[in-house]
């Protein structure tokens, strides 16, 4: 499987593992609604929207527990860029 390498790594500054436990303290999941499949997440970098999107991320994975998450992003350019990739996988920061 071919693995895509993060193309904006200033977005992830820092020790990332740190980051999202920081991120996540004192956070509870909250009980409605019961079963959360989908979510939808702001993508700036970490210091502006990355508690949030840890917070979407950790809710669906104890509400459903997701063998896999399923990421589609913003196109920022449209010369030749396709908002979906269709081969391989994209490495992430964890």
């Amino acid at each position: 499987m071919q693995v895509r390498e993060a193309c904006a790594p200033s977005f992830y500054a820092g020790d990332c593992a740190r980051s999202t436990n920081r991120f996540l303290s004192g956070f509870s999941v909250p009980a409605q609604p019961a079963r959360a499949v989908a979510g939808i997440v702001p993508h700036a970098g970490w210091q502006y929207s990355g508690a949030v999107a840890a917070k979407v991320f950790e809710s669906i994975r104890q509400k459903a527990n997701p063998a896999a998450f399923v990421i589609f992003g913003a196109v920022h350019r449209w010369a030749g860029i396709n908002g979906v990739y269709a081969r391989g996988a994209w490495a992430t920061p964890l």
